[in-house]
């Protein structure tokens, strides 16, 4: 999987933003359900944190192979949680996994297919990035000029 994948996704869909913890495993629940009645495709993405990740290559070194490994897992769970997503609620759910700032990544993506809306989990999985910079959807409330919902909770 890589960033050409993440532009044949369809557009006019639900983008999921997923860090891949407890709390946005409700956000992507959500999306999935709001494609379904939407009738149309979901796009899970995942953002590597590209700072996190380049400082992983530099400490690790290149023969070690550490940031690939990351790399191979987190898109194996990326697309475990989307097979579960599409066989759980019927939707094409289309996942992506792409490096860079999650913030400026799923603006640029949310550019790019022209979603219907943007769901993102209230809480990160990172508690100290949240108390310094504040949650990515936080941000994105600020940055965002597509509809953003923020779940907190599960549907009802």
């Amino acid at each position: 999987m890589n960033e050409a994948t993440c532009t044949q996704a369809p557009p006019q869909g639900v983008l999921a933003a997923t860090d891949l913890s407890e709390g946005a495993a409700l956000a992507e629940a959500r999306a999935a359900r709001l494609a379904r009645e939407q009738g149309c495709a979901l796009v899970l993405l995942h953002v590597l944190a590209h700072d996190w990740l380049q400082a992983l290559r530099d400490w690790m070194g290149p023969a070690v192979g550490g940031a690939e490994r990351v790399l191979q897992q987190t898109e194996a769970a990326l697309v475990q949680r989307a097979q579960a997503l599409a066989a759980a609620y019927e939707v094409m759910v289309h996942p992506c996994l792409i490096e860079g700032h999650p913030v400026v990544q799923i603006i640029a993506m949310a550019q790019r297919l022209q979603p219907r809306c943007i769901v993102a989990g209230a809480r990160g999985g990172n508690p100290l990035r949240r108390l310094l910079l504040g949650t990515t959807s936080e941000r994105l409330l600020r940055k965002a000029v597509h509809p953003l919902l923020v779940v907190r909770t599960p549907a009802r």
